[in-house]
């Protein structure tokens, strides 16, 4: 095998991975940002997010609710 077949091979790997791990990270309920970037740069990383079990809550359930937020704490000219 030459270089230049290599070099292509390595590429479709670098660009695939991060696509299975969006999918196996949403099926895992997993932050898939956080995932995809990891892929992307370090692709073996998709075999660690498969072993993970799959999370009781979704993601977005778990940081709770931002209703009681006061976004004008700071900026208050009282």
């Amino acid at each position: 095998m030459q270089a230049g077949e290599l070099l292509t091979i390595a590429l479709i790997i670098w660009l695939i991975t991060p696509i299975i791990t969006l999918i196996l990270a949403k099926r895992k309920k997993r932050d898939h940002n956080f995932w995809v970037l990891t892929s992307f740069l370090f692709p073996p990383a998709v075999f660690f997010l498969a072993f993970l079990p799959t999370r009781a809550k979704p993601l977005d359930k778990m940081f709770g609710d931002d209703s009681e937020d006061d976004d004008n704490f700071f900026h208050n000219k009282d």
